[in-house]
């Protein structure tokens, strides 16, 4: 004669099921919720940066510095500004051609940055402090945007240019000079 199941357990598995997937729903939940939150928390200017740098790669850009605001700063938007080394071709102006190449292909419509040039000549706020023109008029600086960011580019070939950094901290507003056959990139981004 075949036993009949007590009812009782039939419902405790059922009762153990049901929990394990509110569990299982409780913590897909909580994943989402911080995954979300950390993803919010990114600084979308550095994250705009990062295909630039990889469509130059050819040109072995290597960081010598960054420095940035995320979303969490209560007194400013986002914003991001990186320094590499990278390939300068004997100071040709190839290198500035294939630079507003790549921002081109971005979708970022750059011209000379005139305000720059004229607030470095005249030691004015809109430079970095320290900055110089080189005596030469080999640097570049260009500004412009694209459908979300703004973006400024410097090419650093002769002269310093000091660093606006805090990663190293102890690189900030260093001076840098260009090493022999290669040129300093400076790349800001700010979102719209």
């Amino acid at each position: 004669m075949a036993r009949k199941k007590k009812s009782g357990f039939r419902l405790f598995r059922l009762i153990k099921a049901k929990l394990s997937f509110k569990w299982i729903l409780i913590l897909a939940l909580s994943v989402s919720f911080v995954l979300l939150i950390w993803l919010w928390l990114q600084n979308p200017a550095k994250r705009a940066e990062k295909p630039l740098i990889g469509a130059l790669s050819y040109l072995h850009p290597s960081l010598i510095c960054d420095n940035g605001a995320g979303r969490l700063e209560p007194d400013t938007s986002p914003w991001y500004i990186s320094y590499y080394y990278i390939d300068d071709g004997g100071h040709s102006t190839s290198l500035d051609s294939k630079v507003l190449s790549v921002a081109r292909k971005y979708g970022y419509k750059l011209g000379v940055d005139a305000k720059r040039i004229s607030s470095i000549a005249n030691g004015g706020s809109d430079s970095i402090v320290g900055e110089k023109l080189d005596e030469n008029g080999v640097n570049k600086y260009y500004t412009g945007s694209n459908a979300s960011d703004n973006l400024s580019v410097a090419i650093i070939y002769a002269g310093s240019e000091p660093l606006d950094c805090t990663n190293p901290l102890s690189d900030w507003m260093k001076a840098s000079t260009p090493q022999s056959g290669r040129a300093i990139l400076e790349l800001e981004l700010v979102p719209k």
